[in-house]
């Protein structure tokens, strides 16, 4: 089994999707919608620190 934290970003349709999970280890897996690229992975960030962050923050962006 891989350690607690590790996470592994792939492309929903991805071969490495039913290895891990043939490997007892699917829960280690983000199966995104779109490729795995640093603007993808940008924009769910900032979803994500939109969901986390409370009512008064009304944008985040990342970027360079």
């Amino acid at each position: 089994m891989l350690h607690d934290a590790s996470r592994f970003l792939v492309e929903e349709g991805d071969p490495l999707v039913d290895a891990f999970e043939g490997s007892g280890d699917g829960d280690a897996l983000v199966v995104l919608d779109h490729p795995p690229t640093a603007e993808v992975m940008s924009v769910l960030l900032e979803e994500r620190m939109l969901d986390a962050f409370p009512d008064t923050v009304s944008d985040v962006s990342v970027g360079s």
